[in-house]
């Protein structure tokens, strides 16, 4: 395991070795350090887990990307902390990254299996 400054430098694809990097590590109530929300990355795979009410302005602050970049977005549970900013990003998705080439957000939710 290696430790990274990434901010900057953070890539949403990799030569395959598994990254994780945490956006967030706060409470629902956090103001400062975000909720909890992390990204995995391994090769040219990337799983955003949870998007919370601030995540566009955490993934920018944290990491540096935009929101549109994301491709693969996990769900854990349905409180307001973990998918509060999930429908600015399948907005975002729909009307900036799909129309500049991006891919279809693909929503990973195991809630109703």
């Amino acid at each position: 395991m290696k430790i990274i400054n990434s901010y900057g430098n953070f890539q949403l694809k990799n030569d395959g070795e598994l990254e994780i990097f945490f956006i967030g590590t706060g409470t629902s109530f956090t103001e400062q350090t975000f909720n909890n929300n992390f990204i995995i990355v391994i090769g040219e795979h990337h799983i955003l887990v949870d998007f919370e009410q601030n995540g566009p302005e955490s993934l920018k602050k944290s990491v540096g990307i935009n929101p549109s970049k994301i491709e693969t977005l996990f769900i854990s549970h349905s409180h307001s902390d973990h998918i509060g900013g999930v429908e600015l990003l399948a907005l975002t998705n729909r009307y900036l990254s799909i129309p500049e080439g991006g891919k279809k957000l693909e929503l990973i939710n195991l809630m109703n299996m």
